[in-house]
């Protein structure tokens, strides 16, 4: 549930981002099939983007300090988020009770959005049934009563008596712009925006790009009707002696109903040059942007690893078990670990869940960002067939606190200026975020090397304290 509103929300800002570019850049010109491709390419490439997991940057490439069996430190990673994600783990009643009502009113606009969609089909074949249809071959005729307007519904077109009042001219214009609707199949893109608009519901933008891509129809209609009477100023007219019926036919076209001064305006726009078509290539840049965002990832762990290593990836993952868990109970430790039973197994990565996992929160983290710095955590793997059986053996071990605070290596900047960049003092349970982020603040302060930020822990099990001594280089 929350997977899907997160890919939701992103399919929506690639949806947006794609169509604020559109607006920008191509919105007005006169390329009128290129912006139907557009608009019609993005907003599907939006639901494509956020599905993508296309490895880009190396896991391996961070450097990690070794500095006890029990703790790694990163000089480039941020302090993880340990606390609160505990504290939203033991109040997540109300965090999925936020979710919850997120996904209920999602749907509910969803099913709201979707029966309208439903009752605009039932209307305009309610309109087919109901009335007398003549076949003309690559098309067929409905005639309507009471004053409806001039509309087309995939290889329908409507007409109504207001025929009367027209031209034989004017009305072979219109019925020439309906036909282009039915021949470059415009419902087809209507229906799939009415469906795009109920998926996306909540996104203002979703709009924006269907009254577009109805808009470009139009064009398109009206530019060929023009290219074909070469009559533009009687044209124009018609458009606006049609534009006073107030009918609203879903998933039509509707000779006058869109934009008329718009679609004047385009009509006595000269055309642009073919050049200015290389102008839409700025949307490759836009979608290596969104994939940056929500596609791009980190490499595959598994590489330059052994074919015993590589066979135990094709591997299924059955049964997961802790023991000597008190603290935390399985449903925590599981969703912190991220598998469950079916996934394939990943050895590299279920190591990374375990000890550490930059920017997101491990198992050791869950302890070790409370005081116990002793925690440790083994595997036993039971293999049968292609399915492995995990059971996770944790030592929690017991509380400690940090004691003393030694800095070595200044001899510039004094000693109680580097303590400020600390971010825990004498007494505070040990943590190692906390210890992470001092380091971090240590190496960014400019005042020290800021590769060579060394942290050496010495315990003391004994009264359960460490000290924690930094040697530093100084610029």
């Amino acid at each position: 549930m929350n997977s899907f509103l997160i890919y939701i929300f992103q399919v929506s800002v690639c949806q947006t981002g794609f169509y604020l570019l559109y607006r920008l850049a191509f919105s007005k010109h006169t390329f009128f099939q290129l912006n139907r491709v557009y608009l019609l390419s993005t907003t599907l490439l939006s639901f494509i983007i956020p599905i993508l997991n296309i490895g880009v940057w190396d896991a391996g490439s961070s450097e990690y300090l070794f500095i006890s069996p029990l703790l790694f430190i990163s000089e480039n990673q941020p302090a993880l988020e340990t606390q609160s994600f505990v504290a939203e783990s033991y109040s997540g009643s109300w965090a999925s009770l936020i979710m919850s009502s997120l996904f209920l009113i999602y749907i509910s606009g969803f099913l709201f959005f979707f029966v309208k969609l439903l009752r605009g089909l039932w209307m305009v074949t309610s309109l087919i049934k109901q009335n007398n249809v003549v076949d003309r071959g690559s098309y067929k005729l409905i005639t309507l009563k009471n004053d409806f307007p001039f509309f087309s519904f995939f290889n329908y077109i409507f007409i109504n008596d207001k025929n009367t009042i027209l031209s034989s001219k004017e009305f072979s214009h219109v019925l020439t712009h309906e036909i282009i609707h039915v021949r470059q199949r415009h419902t087809l893109d209507i229906f799939f925006m009415e469906l795009i608009s109920s998926i996306c519901w909540f996104n203002p933008f979703v709009k924006g790009i269907k009254n577009e891509v109805r808009q470009i129809h139009e064009f398109i209609a009206d530019q060929q009707v023009v290219s074909s009477t070469n009559d533009c100023d009687q044209y124009s007219r018609l458009i606006l002696r049609l534009s006073a019926n107030n009918h609203l036919i879903p998933f039509t076209h509707q000779f006058s109903k869109i934009n008329t001064k718009n679609r004047i305006i385009m009509l006595n726009q000269s055309n642009h040059h073919a050049m200015k078509t290389l102008k839409y290539l700025i949307a490759i840049p836009m979608t290596f942007l969104l994939m940056s965002f929500f596609s791009f990832t980190e490499k595959s762990a598994v590489t330059n690893i052994g074919e015993e290593n590589l066979n135990k990836e094709k591997l299924i993952i059955g049964d997961i078990s802790w023991e000597g868990n008190t603290i935390y109970n399985d449903a925590l430790l599981n969703k912190v670990l991220g598998f469950q039973k079916g996934d394939v197994y990943k050895e590299k990565l279920i190591e990374k869940k375990l000890a550490y996992n930059p920017n997101k929160p491990d198992i050791s983290s869950l302890y070790m960002d409370f005081g116990y710095l002793f925690f440790n955590i083994d595997i036993d793997e039971e293999i049968i067939g292609n399915t492995i059986n995990l059971t996770f053996k944790l030592y929690e071990g017991s509380t400690v606190v940090f004691d003393k605070i030694i800095i070595k290596g200044n001899t510039k900047v004094e000693t109680q200026k580097v303590l400020k960049m600390i971010e825990f003092k004498k007494g505070d349970l040990f943590s190692r975020s906390k210890l992470i982020q001092s380091q971090k603040n240590i190496a960014e302060s400019g005042f020290f090397k800021s590769d060579e930020v060394g942290i050496d822990p010495i315990p003391h099990p004994e009264n359960k304290s460490v000290d924690i001594e930094f040697a530093l280089i100084e610029l």
